[in-house]
């Protein structure tokens, strides 16, 4: 029976999931585990992995791996071109964690617009401030939704934010959608100086590339409207921060919600801590147990696909 060996040690909660969602016709094992079977890579036919670094040296433990299935859509922490060199296919889950990350940047505007955690706290305080923030606290009704990077994330986005009488999306990606993928969706391709110009919320949801490192640079964060608000729950460096810090701290812009950042774990030197205009998460986009189901079963599945000789989804290199 082919091997699947998970690389991260999770809770029992969530390992007890992922062997619930096992095909019976493959055996799955954990490099480091807390209810489940322990394995290591000489026995693994294929990887999955949630954060784990996969080194080249990783893969070559491995003599007998056919494959690395990723339970998320990021793959930087993949060494994708030592795998291709021994034939091996880096895959993602698809739209498996497409709401979940959605619904968090739905939650980052709403705390921005409202003033949410400033509020939470000040309450918690006993202080009371039904009037205070009046004049800075926003409706997203009536702004411009710019979405940057128009995958799957970004297309959620659009859907879910359609109730809420937005002005109008518009978006920019490497490659235009369809006429009809546009007109579903009521989104309208512009360049990405424009979109950074013209948009009262701006959502970057880029993968990490070479292309796409720093692509929100200092010059397109001081373009942004005054009360225009920045959320990225792509990857940290996606985004110049210390540009990002210095424009929230000038209050050029409203504020910005950020679940990635560059060194993760944030750490005490990251230029946004402290700062009362920003909403901070530790990478949560897909952390819901709905979602983590979702992905332990695409994953299974793909992972069958490639079992039963059949081609995977999602590959990447």
């Amino acid at each position: 029976m082919n091997t699947i060996l998970y690389l991260d040690t999770i809770s029992p909660e969530l390992e007890q999931v992922m062997i619930d969602s096992c095909p019976e016709h493959l055996s799955l094992k954990f490099l480091n585990p807390t209810v489940g079977t322990k394995g290591n890579l000489v026995e693994a036919d294929y990887l999955l992995v949630s954060g784990y670094q996969v080194t080249a040296d990783t893969i070559d433990q491995a003599p007998n791996l056919k494959m690395i299935q990723r339970t998320g859509v990021g793959y930087e922490r993949v060494d994708v071109e030592h795998a291709a060199s021994r034939n091996i296919p880096v895959c993602l889950v698809g739209e498996a964690n497409s709401d979940s990350v959605a619904e968090l940047i739905v939650m980052h505007i709403l705390a921005l617009y409202r003033k949410l955690i400033i509020l939470d706290s000040a309450t918690r305080r006993k202080e009371w401030h039904p009037m205070t923030y009046k004049c800075c606290s926003y409706e997203i009704k009536g702004k411009t939704l710019g979405i940057v990077g128009a995958g799957r994330i970004g297309r959620a986005l659009a859907r879910k934010l359609s109730g809420f009488c937005l002005n109008g999306v518009i978006y920019h990606n490497r490659h235009r959608l369809a006429d009809e993928q546009e007109r579903e969706l009521g989104m309208r391709y512009c360049e990405l100086d424009e979109l950074m110009k013209t948009a009262d919320i701006i959502s970057v949801n880029t993968p990490l590339t070479n292309q796409s490192a720093n692509l929100i640079n200092k010059s397109l964060i001081d373009s942004m409207k005054p009360n225009a608000i920045l959320i990225n729950t792509s990857r940290g460096p996606t985004i110049d921060n210390f540009a990002l810090a210095d424009a929230l701290r000038n209050n050029k812009i409203l504020g910005a919600g950020l679940d990635v950042f560059i060194k993760e774990p944030i750490t005490p030197e990251d230029p946004l801590i402290g700062l009362d205009n920003v909403v901070l998460t530790p990478h949560i986009g897909a952390a819901t147990i709905d979602c983590y189901r979702t992905s332990c079963m695409s994953s299974m599945e793909n992972i069958s696909r490639m079992h039963a000789g059949e081609q995977p989804l999602w590959i990447v290199n």
